[in-house]
């Protein structure tokens, strides 16, 4: 009997793509790999142009669960394993629509009558293909996920740039960045690739066609139970539409596309019932498509992705179900964000924008794994001698800190800083940050500041630790502008668990044997912050923490301490004495991090360190040591035997037949081991 291997993806796309596409189709088969489907397959792709295949029902079912809501499946399905997974999948509300392929319709025709995603019970293939592609043409209309952000009035315009409103602002200067990107020939190669010469200036070309009347328009759709409600509580507010948003001038026909949708409890039909006025100053462009659409006398026009409508009511039709959405096109200066928006417009600056500023605006977006993947890519398309260099070490630096990566962001730093060396041809004997900041030690005692948004535990632990001494364990940047410092609060979003705080440091440089601080303003991302960047370690006593009774900020009072000042002295000593004097290496840093229980990063170093020693090196019986008495401190006792034996081995090697008295203890702990395992 022949063993059929499961196929869990054949699609051509690689998986960068993939996250693209909202539909995909699904093929559920235990004959999906027979090499007469490609030609099957290549008609299905040129209707939904992502495909996976599946022989395994578990396997399609895991996929299918796991994948995000806003993605929209149709799943083809034989008779035979559409009755084991379609009473699982028929809930999931990324699985809008199944189609039943089999030998035997009538009696698969039973089973699938209480199962209203069902769309039919197919015998021919022809038949499957047309009837997938016409349920298509308004899948695309009224199953696409609703992507829109919403702009609250009654928040104010100088609340949180990260919090609901933050998203709105966020999304339409994303935009912008985007449309004002400048791309380099490997841009040009990818965008190729991925668009297929289907499109080449939307923005543009609508612009250029922009529709000449004010126009009545409808646009029908399904959306949950709880983007309902959200949308019934923002009546008056603004919306910002995070895609290019198709509408008909044609009522009926938008309409007409919500009579093959399955409604719920979770899933209700909605019409967009929109006034387009183009006299409107400053608003996205819309135009008339018509001559693209996929359906006749459709009418249909087309929106610029980030279109803002102003909403004006939600209510229910008299006949039916259906919610009428009323909103009317809004100018981009109709709403309170216009300063906001002004603001953060202003930085991009003018002309053209790179990849370096898309990578700031979504860091700012706390976007933070993407920011990272397009400052990489533009490094790549940088020059070794670019003067941009600087700015983007400084930009990965400071990412790298965001996302508490801290030996990460000592590089990017530490490049940044070498190449300045380099540009300015200096020679310096500091090494490091450690030493620069040491070689630039502040000479004068310093007011300092900085603000941070940190959780009520983190705070409610502050403020029980008043007359304590803090150790910040990470390089610790502060500014000598105090209104500076608060300005950076104003982008963030006040929580009744997230607060935001003002540090408030004395730092005097006299105290003998603190952690060195130095200015640091020249390499500072922010004009006119005046920055001063303390060593990691470094020791503060905190003296109190008040709340400003002018505003919800809370103020932090720090002093900077000497190492010797606390009680913990003697412990330090005895510590860095078991470090011994002189340089330490990765072994050294692995028993210190064994010291303090964080075992797996001991021996993530050991280990590294074992790959820089050479067979011979008088180091590496102390190491296998090491390994071993970590191995047995997290219970693994296979594994220490394992380290100890390669000890007592390298010991024999090394020494002569004497030597075995030596060895003997080793061996009897081995035994004893042994004994106590079994």
């Amino acid at each position: 009997m022949a063993t059929v291997v499961p196929q869990t993806d054949t699609s051509h796309i690689d998986a960068d793509d993939m996250s693209l596409e909202i539909f995909c189709l699904i093929w559920l088969d235990a004959n999906t790999s027979v090499e007469d489907n490609r030609d099957t397959e290549q008609k299905l792709r040129s209707i939904i142009n992502r495909l996976k295949k599946f022989q395994d029902v578990e396997q399609c079912q895991k996929y299918l669960e796991e994948s995000s809501e806003h993605k929209r499946f149709v799943v083809i399905v034989s008779g035979r394993l559409g009755r084991e997974i379609v009473p699982s999948i028929h809930k999931l509300r990324q699985v809008i629509s199944i189609y039943i392929y089999c030998w035997d319709k009538e009696s698969n025709e039973e089973w699938t009558n209480n199962f209203s995603k069902v769309k039919a019970v197919i015998v021919q293939l022809d038949e499957l293909i047309s009837g997938i592609q016409d349920d298509h043409k308004i899948q695309k209309m009224v199953e696409e996920p609703l992507s829109i952000n919403i702009f609250t009035t009654d928040m104010g315009s100088n609340k949180s740039t990260t919090g609901l409103n933050g998203q709105f602002v966020f999304s339409q200067v994303l935009i912008e960045c985007l449309l004002r990107l400048k791309y380099y020939e490997v841009d040009k190669k990818e965008l190729i690739r991925r668009c297929k010469k289907q499109y080449e200036d939307i923005y543009h070309q609508l612009k250029n066609f922009q529709a000449k009347d004010r126009l009545q328009l409808y646009r029908s759709q399904m959306i949950s139970s709880d983007e309902l409600i959200t949308l019934k509580q923002c009546c008056g507010q603004f919306i910002s539409v995070n895609s290019f948003f198709s509408t008909s001038t044609n009522k009926q026909k938008a309409l007409s596309f919500l009579k093959g949708p399955h409604v719920t409890d979770n899933l209700k039909p909605i019409l967009f019932k929109i006034v387009a006025d183009p006299t409107v100053i400053n608003a996205k462009p819309f135009a008339d498509i018509t001559q693209h659409s996929a359906f006749p006398n459709e009418s249909e026009i087309l929106f610029m992705l980030g279109s803002i409508f102003r909403l004006e009511s939600v209510k229910r039709r008299r006949d039916g179900q259906v919610r009428i959405i009323r909103m009317v096109l809004s100018s981009d200066d109709e709403h309170d964000f216009k300063q906001v928006l002004m603001d953060m417009k202003e930085q991009l600056g003018g002309g053209e924008t790179n990849l370096q500023t898309l990578g700031r605006l979504l860091s700012e977006m706390s976007k933070f794994d993407l920011a990272e993947k397009y400052f990489i890519r533009f490094l790549k398309q940088l020059s070794p001698d670019d003067p941009l260099l600087y700015d983007l070490y400084q930009d990965l630096g400071k990412l790298a800190s965001q996302v508490n990566n801290f030996d990460k962001s000592m590089e990017w730093r530490q490049k940044a800083i070498t190449l300045k060396q380099q540009n300015q041809s200096k020679s310096s004997e500091s090494d490091n940050i450690y030493h620069q900041l040491k070689d630039f030690q502040a000479k004068d005692r310093l007011q300092l500041y900085r603000s941070q948004m940190i959780s009520s535990d983190e705070l409610i632990n502050l403020e029980q630790c008043c007359g304590q001494f803090i150790s910040v364990n990470s390089f610790f940047s502060t500014s000598t502008n105090e209104q500076k410092a608060l300005s950076f609060l104003k982008r963030s979003h006040v929580t009744d668990n997230l607060k935001p705080i003002l540090f408030e440091i004395i730092a005097d440089p006299t105290v003998i044997n603190t952690k060195p601080f130095a200015d640091i303003s020249q390499y500072s991302a922010f004009p006119n912050e005046s920055e001063i960047l303390f060593m990691l370690g470094s020791i503060f006593r905190l003296e109190s923490v008040k709340r400003n009774s002018d505003d919800q900020v809370w103020i932090i009072r720090m002093v900077l301490s000497s190492d010797d000042e606390h009680d913990l002295k003697q412990v330090l000593m005895d510590m860095k004495e078991q470090l011994g004097g002189g340089e330490t290496n990765l072994q050294t840093l692995g028993r210190l991090l064994s010291e303090m229980s964080r075992f797996d990063l001991a021996e993530k170093y050991f280990i590294r360190f074992l790959k820089q020693l050479s067979p011979d090196d008088p180091l590496l019986y102390d190491l296998y040591q090491d390994l071993g008495k970590l191995a047995s401190q997290v219970n693994n006792l296979d594994k220490s035997m394992e380290w100890r034996q390669k000890a007592i081995t390298l010991k024999k090697q090394n020494q002569s037949k004497s030597s075995e008295s030596d060895t003997y203890s080793e061996s009897s702990y081995i035994e004893h081991n042994i004994d106590a395992r079994q």
